[in-house]
């Protein structure tokens, strides 16, 4: 298992040490409802200004016996026509679209393109489908609504794996999704190699993190929860050109390169930068530490690209 502390730059130290004083020593483990006070403190921590060239406004849309809610960011002056769908991290279990809202104002100003970011219900209140779900019933409200407008769906950990569960659910059906981009994604590789075994201790996610949440998202399931993600799918044929952020230091990493190599094998075009130096939820960091501003402008560059339709890789 890796040194952290000498393979990791001293201002990635440094934000890992921020966002551990952010969090609570109570001695005990955490009840669920302290674990989403935890989390949107953290993310309070590092939230950014609002971008003065985005406009924001909330809505709820109706899904059957519940409403979802979402967040529109629109920039003043749009630099192309594509619209990011936008699906937040926390496990599954936690996170909300206040925990991700600087992240998608900052998106939409760096890119000119509108962005919605999509709630859905958390588990273990709500086992799996039902996050799915909901983010395939606003994907589906959006496809309706603006008839002529591409998509590019995109989320970051969890999220990532929403995005890819929808790609894989309706981009045979419509050429309107035309990218994916996914942040550090679990998308239900094995637990028990690679990257999950060598980084089982990392900073910010572990390997009992992943395990918990398995357990909250499936339950009785949670063992096969490798086979129900998108690297679980049968067919990877046709989907739309998919570009990866994964981490070098993060139990997840190994699932990134995976999925872009079954795209690639059926023929599709996909890459995976393993940013070295890197750790899983860094997004937080963009501000402090030149690595994770460096991937953040990759990733911003990487939405332009797909909203025009090039695929420089």
């Amino acid at each position: 298992m890796s040194d952290y502390s000498k393979c990791l730059s001293p201002e990635m130290l440094a934000f890992i040490d921020r966002t551990a004083q952010s969090q609570p020593q109570r001695g005990r483990a955490a009840t669920m409802a302290e674990m989403r006070a935890d989390y949107d403190s953290l993310c309070r921590d590092f939230q950014q200004p609002p971008r003065d060239y985005v406009h924001i406004r909330d809505e709820t849309v109706a899904a059957g016996s519940h409403e979802i809610a979402i967040r529109h960011y629109q920039p003043v002056t749009p630099g192309g026509n594509s619209l990011i769908l936008y699906f937040h991290g926390g496990g599954f279990v936690k996170g909300s679209l206040d925990s991700h809202d600087s992240i998608c104002s900052d998106i939409c100003g760096d890119t000119g393109l509108g962005v919605i970011a999509t709630d859905y219900r958390l588990a273990p209140e709500h086992r799996h489908p039902a996050q799915r779900d909901d983010c395939l019933s606003i994907l589906d409200w959006q496809l309706a609504r603006e008839p002529q407008r591409t998509l590019v769906l995109t989320g970051d950990s969890a999220g990532a794996w929403l995005a890819a569960s929808l790609c894989h659910l309706r981009a045979r059906q419509t050429d309107r999704i035309i990218g994916q981009l996914l942040i550090y994604p679990t998308l239900g590789g094995d637990l028990a190699k690679g990257s999950y075994i060598a980084h089982q201790k990392a900073p910010v996610l572990t390997l009992d993190d992943i395990h918990f949440y398995n357990q909250a998202l499936f339950g009785a399931e949670a063992e096969k929860a490798h086979k129900m993600g998108p690297l679980g799918a049968a067919d990877f044929a046709n989907l739309p050109p998919t570009i990866i952020f994964s981490a070098a230091c993060d139990p997840l990493h190994d699932d990134g390169p995976a999925y872009a190599d079954r795209i690639t094998e059926a023929g599709g075009q996909a890459v995976c930068f393993s940013g070295a130096g890197l750790i899983h939820g860094h997004l937080r960091g963009r501000m402090m530490v030149p690595e994770i501003k460096a991937s953040f402008d990759g990733m911003t560059q990487g939405f332009c690209a797909l909203d025009r339709g090039i695929w420089p890789y």
